[in-house]
């Protein structure tokens, strides 16, 4: 008889976190990278403590033959992304909305992403029209800048992907380096959903 039961990457990931990481399965070591990546670690996590995980958990992988940065940088680039525009939105909006910034984005090197991005000093979404407006508007002022994302993406360590950490500059993308880093999104991009995707 078949077994109708979903698959669930998390309860697998909750069962193997307690033992020693060699013992992982794969599955958990997937979705414990993408967890991070998302920033699922929790405010109790020090950066210290994430980064060790994190290290550990590329090693293993890499170990057991995927390479670990690949699946990141090719697989996971749009949680990086996801993460950098919403740290950007939050410390460049959220003081406007008179709302307390986003957990983990007290160490987010604001002044210094905006500096490298080119990002305006003016605000252009301030008015009183709502925050979803105002959000809007501040994500496609940074829609050109995604390719300088994507190049700081293409050659970021680890550490930086996890910490958002700005490079002192970013050189500029050419098209045909854009495309050959996005064709390489599909096959890296299933493995992940592969190990780290809940079924139903």
């Amino acid at each position: 008889m078949l077994d109708k039961r979903p698959f669930d990457a998390k309860a697998v990931y909750l069962t193997d976190r307690d033992a020693e990481m060699a013992k992982w399965r794969t599955i958990s070591l997937v979705t414990a990278m993408r967890e991070i990546l998302e920033g699922g670690q929790g405010p109790r996590s020090s950066p210290a403590e994430t980064l060790e995980i994190f290290s550990s958990v590329a090693q293993e992988l890499t170990r057991r033959g995927l390479d670990a940065v690949a699946l990141i940088r090719y697989g996971m680039w749009h949680l990086v992304l996801s993460n950098l525009i919403s740290h950007l939105t939050a410390s460049r909006l959220a003081p406007h909305w008179g709302v307390e910034p986003v957990a983990n984005i007290e160490d987010f090197d604001h002044e210094a992403w905006a500096r490298i991005l080119k990002l305006p000093s003016e605000i252009p979404a301030i008015e009183p029209r709502g925050t979803s407006e105002s959000a809007k508007e501040f994500v496609e002022l940074l829609t050109p800048i995604f390719p300088a994302m994507i190049s700081w993406i293409r050659v970021a360590s680890l550490k930086d992907m996890t910490f958002l950490v700005p490079p002192p500059g970013i050189n500029p993308l050419a098209q045909e380096d854009l495309s050959q880093f996005l064709a390489l999104h599909n096959p890296y991009r299933w493995m992940v959903d592969y190990f780290s995707t809940t079924f139903y």
